[in-house]
């Protein structure tokens, strides 16, 4: 990773820059100032008001907002290509438990994965994440001294035999990573089939109280209904890995009704802090009209883990529904355990080829703005007053209307020439 350069004060320009969804500006440019963009425009115009201002330059590139990626695993980066296409997700998480590193390798893994998993979201032009670890003290430390933001998801399970280790758990979820951190504590009530219905009510309750923002995995499978109905399934008693984690018992609230309804009924739609569902790959429109309307909600759909398990042979994702109620939708990658890399523009081609009607418009605001709105961050877009974090990508050629930049890119799915987060350059090359 080359050395950090600061870049306040200055102008940065390329042959095109596309600011937002349906704004592109040939021969554009950005002035930044104190990590915020003070300007956007055409660069003639902003060089002639800042005549003193140092020049950076793009050349025949396209820059575009950073993207954000609100939906990842990065402490999993060991796991890439070691499970190949398994027959069933339940298979899998049995394979992810085998295949962890022993105790006296953990934290080298961990921080290894995390640290190699940022330079890999850069290399693609991410600059924010919603991360899920399982090791929040490792994975913290890990990133604090690295350019990235976002908000990390410390993830708690807490069911059955294991629910009086509920507050030591949500402790330590919430442990800091190091006064460095560029990324936000937030809490990970995991899933349905590992977090019984009062202790997600207690983690919303201590969530609220500690402005600690949600993720949760939620109707990501077929067959949560079946667990939470009478505990039987591919998740329930049967599953080889109840065996080996044997916490079952007879105190866990049933439910009989959607995983969504189950959250709703348990108070996860409640919550006053921003909550992103992550899959949401089985929702009825029963479910849709229950999330419809919570401004504080997002779904992360990924869709190139959705192939790789095969929901895309059992149901279309319901995200077209989502949107046309009003719901955030935005496109993550989930783990390099279940995908082949951290490519978030090669997720969004991956959804356009299974939804068509997806506008590449609405992709990019998918991958861009609603993202970094769920995750209550000043960016997204190139704007005045947003902080400017920034990507550079090469294009074929100056590209007519926003709609053709956005196309190409996503079609292309290049890595990032260049990355500048809050004014610094963290990754790749600018010329002065």
């Amino acid at each position: 990773m080359p050395d950090e350069r600061f870049l306040d004060d200055c102008i940065v320009h390329a042959a095109v820059v596309l600011a937002d969804a349906d704004t592109l500006i040939p021969d554009g440019a950005l002035f930044l100032q104190n990590g915020l963009i003070e300007e956007v425009g055409l660069w003639r115009d902003i060089r002639r008001r800042h005549p003193k201002a140092a020049d950076w330059s793009a050349g025949g590139q396209l820059i575009s907002p950073g993207l954000v990626n609100i939906h990842t695993h990065l402490e999993l980066g060991y796991l890439r290509g070691k499970i190949p296409d398994p027959a069933k997700f339940p298979d899998w998480v049995c394979r992810l438990f085998e295949l962890a590193p022993p105790p006296e390798q953990l934290e080298h893994v961990v921080t290894e994965s995390v640290s190699d998993g940022i330079t890999g979201c850069l290399r693609y032009g991410v600059t924010a994440i919603g991360d899920i670890t399982r090791h929040a003290a490792i994975s913290r430390r890990a990133a604090a001294d690295m350019p990235m933001g976002g908000i990390s998801f410390g993830e708690i399970t807490a069911m059955g035999r294991a629910r009086g280790e509920l507050t030591q758990r949500v402790r330590a979820a919430e442990v800091p990573g190091g006064h460095a951190a560029g990324m936000q504590i937030g809490l990970s009530p995991h899933a349905p089939y590992s977090v019984e219905g009062p202790a997600l009510r207690q983690i919303v309750q201590h969530a609220n109280a500690a402005h600690r923002p949600l993720a949760m995995h939620l109707a990501e499978l077929p067959y949560e209904r079946e667990f939470l109905r009478d505990f039987s399934g591919p998740l329930g008693r049967d599953w080889p890995l109840r065996k080996i984690i044997d916490v079952l018992d007879g105190e866990i609230p049933a439910f009989d009704g959607s995983p969504v309804a189950w959250g709703a009924h348990w108070g996860l739609l409640k919550s006053n802090q921003p909550v992103i569902l992550a899959h949401v790959n089985h929702a009825d429109d029963a479910d849709i009209r229950l999330l419809a309307g919570h401004r504080q909600l997002s779904v992360a759909m990924c869709p190139r883990t959705r192939q790789y398990f095969g929901h895309h042979h059992i149901a279309e994702h319901p995200c077209l529904k989502m949107l046309q109620a009003g719901i955030r939708v935005c496109i993550a990658t989930d783990s390099l355990a279940s995908t082949p890399d951290l490519n978030l523009l090669a997720e969004a081609a991956c959804a356009r080829q299974d939804l068509p009607s997806l506008p590449w418009a609405t992709l990019f605001q998918m991958v861009t703005q609603w993202p970094a709105a769920a995750m209550a961050l000043n960016a997204g877009r190139l704007h005045p007053g947003l902080r400017a974090d920034l990507a550079v990508f090469p294009v074929s050629s100056v590209p007519r209307s926003a709609e053709s930049a956005i196309a190409e890119l996503i079609a292309s799915h290049p890595p990032a020439a260049a990355v500048v987060m809050g004014s610094q350059l963290v990754y790749g090359t600018l010329y002065c």
